[in-house]
């Protein structure tokens, strides 16, 4: 087949080209055809297409799957979603996570004094009839002693414990079973006699519930039993028609904690990170636990890949007992297989805080020494952690605050993998001393790069920003850009460029109204250098700016490598409060422009959802589009608070390669990223003749035959836009839906453009066009 002028002029026209040809065209052309319409002049897609996001796993939660009871410092330690419990001979003790509103803890403890029925004792606690030291079930969450043939048993479940004592035979004596239990605690609870259940609380936040008791026999015969409590002594009772009628062993079962009643449960278990370990293929979550205003701990639990949680139930980060330890944030050491965890610890509310970190092996869950990074008179906040993408070192770069003298500094500490222990290396001094700097924030990992991109609030309108090389010393100077009041900061990247995320105020906003998220790249110089101070690429852009919406609190993950050019972000959405949605969109990383509209994450309603946190494998030193994003969610109808987890994965696209050459002055067509559901690519031009200044982007389905006029091609049946050429170049960006019907399709891409001077094709003189890529849609 020839050009013709006027076959030309058809195929350039901004419909498909062909006479009579769209009722016939096959379904893949449909959907090509719905492909132009929705992105026609590089329109995204509506809200409405932007669900069922290949890629994105289910949103799990960490608390309710963190239970179980482990081994902690030689004793044996129950957990679970808002409680702690431990063991000792003859008593059991039971610690609601109340949240900060409690003054202090709030433990039970439960001591068995005697079992009796009527006048006969069948066991009394004194002397020599104590229990033995207690022993640990070897393949079920459970701890149990022995109480004179009768076995005193503690499960531990998400919810609570599930006290029970095993009977082998029938108790000696008549009369009602009763089990009499000492009962110590500062909770408050009415006094009665056949209760059917035990409130403890703390008026006006919560407590602890004990359970109706049930009798259960070895052939699945149950029977209801009842409660006595007198303020100070519980009974446990089981009826007399039950026991002589049973068969044995019998079980007299209560659950302890199977509902905390918790009246302010969005400060229990809150502040999640969590980090990336490519050697063993585990991430490690960390968050902190409000048991009182008096006592606040670190826990953290393993996940493989996968999303199957691994290892012990829960990691004991911290428990130093009475004292404060909050705000972790956790980075990985690629070379040791390790993640270290940096908090916030001091002794009372109010009191000085310090940084302190450990180590934790990601293939054996131990954890080393804790190490106090900074200490002293001042008080030191806001930690966060850069880890080491590479196998050339083993250290992490810790950054803070030091609130009192109006700093930010930075601290290398480095870890010894076999005995876990840390040593604190170079400091460097990152902003200040200026009293409104706050809330620092520094990249995942120093990537291959091996450097740092240090962000903080630098008070007033501006957001500080720079760059530390791997051994804790200046790349660049500090640089400011205009902020308008930032308030949470994240930063990620490759340790030569980074996305930089914020959320300030709506203009006209006052302090604590309505708040939009925007995003500016940071790129490293290729020399350490002070001036400039920080070079950074383009102008910052709104990531999330709708009218009224309050948009607060972004995370960064950055995916990198040669061919892919982009960064997910998330924010909560706090306009409806009390609730609260979390969403996410995919930008590009050297522009900032949105890959399409945002896309849901985690529960779409009926929860308080906030402190979005995000890992990539990147981070870790693999090289994957694959990552991690925890957050707090609260579900309003039970006001259950949790942590929780969802796997995320950036499309990676498909193969594309040049099928057919282009003609002279007709230019190279280019894709900075493959085609992927869901995402947008950037399809340029470079070459073409420089007289040209209008050009064709032609995009069709294979197996049409081409037009050809030597040594040119043109591709047919092409849907057609428009773009300006200038200096030989142009670029237009190509937003694929993230349907699964878009899946599997190849399409080819090639530009035509038009300049008098160009005579590529003696029949159509003034046409050329560039070489034909073939690029496969796919996930």
């Amino acid at each position: 087949m020839t050009f013709s002028p006027a076959i030309l002029a058809t195929c350039l026209l901004l419909v498909p080209c062909g006479h009579g040809l769209r009722a016939q065209l096959p379904p893949e052309t449909m959907r090509l055809d719905a492909l132009a319409t929705l992105t026609q002049h590089g329109t995204p897609l509506p809200a409405a297409d932007a669900v069922a996001r290949p890629g994105t796993a289910e949103w799990i939660s960490v608390d309710r799957a963190s239970f179980g009871i482990e081994w902690v410092d030689q004793s044996l330690v129950a957990e679970g979603a808002g409680y702690h419990a431990t063991f000792d001979r003859g008593s059991f003790r039971f610690l609601p996570a109340l949240g900060r509103a409690a003054p202090a803890n709030r433990p039970v403890t439960l001591t068995v004094e005697t079992i009796a029925r009527g006048e006969h004792v069948v066991y009394r606690a004194s002397g020599s009839a104590l229990p033995s030291q207690p022993t640990r079930d070897a393949d079920r969450p459970v701890v149990s002693w022995n109480r004179d043939g009768i076995r005193e048993r503690f499960e531990a479940t998400a919810d609570g414990i599930e006290h029970s004592f095993l009977f082998a035979k029938q108790p000696a004596g008549t009369g009602d079973l009763v089990v009499r239990l000492r009962v110590d605690t500062d909770l408050i609870a009415d006094t009665g006699r056949d209760l059917q259940s035990l409130r403890l609380l703390e008026p006006g936040i919560g407590g602890v519930t004990i359970g109706a008791v049930t009798g259960i026999d070895a052939l699945g015969m149950r029977s209801p039993g009842s409660m006595h409590y007198d303020g100070r002594h519980l009974e446990l009772v089981l009826p007399a028609r039950f026991v002589d009628a049973a068969a044995y062993p019998m079980v007299l079962d209560p659950l302890v904690g199977s509902s905390l009643h918790v009246a302010n449960p969005a400060d229990n278990d809150i502040a999640p990170d969590c980090a990336y370990d490519s050697g063993t293929d585990r991430y490690l979550i960390v968050w902190h636990r409000n048991f009182s205003n008096a006592d606040t701990v670190v826990r953290g639990r393993l996940m493989q890949a996968n999303g199957v949680f691994t290892g012990p139930a829960f990691l004991t980060i911290t428990d130093q007992g009475g004292s404060l330890e909050a705000n972790p944030k956790v980075a990985n050491i690629n070379a040791n297989d390790c993640f270290v965890v940096a908090w916030t610890q001091n002794a009372s509310a109010g009191a000085p805080r310090d940084i302190a970190c450990r180590l934790v092996r990601a293939d054996q869950a131990t954890l080393g020494a804790i190490l106090v990074v900074a200490t002293g008179a001042s008080d030191q906040v806001d930690p966060d952690v850069g880890g080491e993408a590479t196998t050339l070192n083993n250290d992490v770069m810790i950054v803070f605050r030091d609130a009192t003298a109006g700093i930010i500094e930075l601290r290398q500490v480095d870890f010894d993998r076999t005995s876990g222990v840390g040593t604190l290396g170079a400091q460097m001094l990152v902003a200040g001393p200026d009293a409104g700097i706050s809330r620092p924030a520094i990249a995942k990992s120093g990537g291959a790069g091996r450097k740092y991109l240090v962000a903080w609030d630098a008070g007033g309108p501006y957001l500080g920003v720079r760059i530390v090389n791997h051994n804790a010393t200046p790349w660049t100077g500090g640089g400011l850009i205009s902020g308008a009041e930032p308030e949470k900061i994240d930063v990620d990247g490759d340790g030569s460029r980074w996305t930089v995320v914020w959320n300030e105020l709506e203009p006209g906003q006052p302090v604590g109204g309505n708040r939009n998220v925007w995003a500016i790249t940071a790129v490293a110089p290729a020399a350490s250098t002070t001036s400039p101070a920080l070079a950074v690429s383009g102008s910052k852009r709104t990531v999330a700016a709708n009218a009224q919406d309050d948009e607060a609190e972004p995370a960064v993950a950055f995916y990198g490598d040669a061919t892919t050019s982009t960064s997910t972000v998330t924010w909560y959405d706090a306009t409806a409060r009390p609730a609260s949605v979390l969403s996410g969109t995919n930008i590009q990383r050297d522009t900032n422009l949105r890959s399409g509209n945002p896309f849901a994450v985690g529960p779409a309603s009926g929860y308080q959802v906030r402190w979005p946190n995000f890992a990539t494998k990147l981070s870790g030193g693999a090289t994957s589009y694959e990552g991690l994003l925890v957050f707090w969610a609260n579900e309003l109808a039970t006001l259950n608070g949790d942590v929780y987890v969802q796997r995320h994965r950036v499309h990676q696209g498909g193969a594309y390669q040049t099928i057919a050459n282009g003609c002279s002055g007709g230019g190279q067509l280019s894709l900075d990223f493959a085609l992927a559901l869901g995402r947008r690519t950037n399809i340029s031009l470079q070459q073409a003749d420089p007289s040209v200044i209008l050009g064709y982007l032609l995009v069709g389905i294979p197996n049409q035959s081409p037009m050809t006029c030597l040594p040119c091609t043109m591709i047919t049946n092409a849907l057609t836009a428009g773009v300006s050429v200038t200096a030989g170049t142009a670029g237009y960006a190509l937003f694929v839906p993230g349907s699964v019907s878009y899946a599997g399709m190849n399409l080819d891409m090639q530009f035509a453009v038009i300049s008098p001077q160009i005579q590529s094709c003696a029949q159509v003189p003034g046409v050329a066009t560039s070489n034909v890529v073939r690029a496969n849609i796919s996930d």
